[in-house]
């Protein structure tokens, strides 16, 4: 398993094998010395967006709420166009 740190350089430069790598062994991961939890699988994204109230994080279920329908399917579809992007 890697060690998943969405702060280290070599993460941000490229996370694509460390978001495969969590989905395959720890879809839910809390990230050590980090005090963030990586939420990898898209169906387990989708359903803390549709139920805030289940986060444990008062920031978190602030900012959810505060995100209009809209903004989540442009966020979506910028997603979709960088990777499909990439693979190009």
């Amino acid at each position: 398993m890697l060690d998943y740190n969405p702060f280290l350089p070599e993460v941000r430069e490229n996370p694509y094998p460390y978001y495969a790598e969590l989905r395959r062994h720890a879809p839910v991961y809390q990230a050590p010395g980090v005090g963030c939890w990586a939420i990898s699988r898209y169906d387990d994204v989708l359903s803390i967006f549709k139920q805030p109230q289940r986060s444990t994080s008062e920031f978190a279920r602030a900012w959810m709420n505060s995100l209009s329908t809209s903004e989540m399917r442009l966020q979506s579809a910028a997603d979709s166009h960088a990777r499909i992007a990439s693979a190009t």
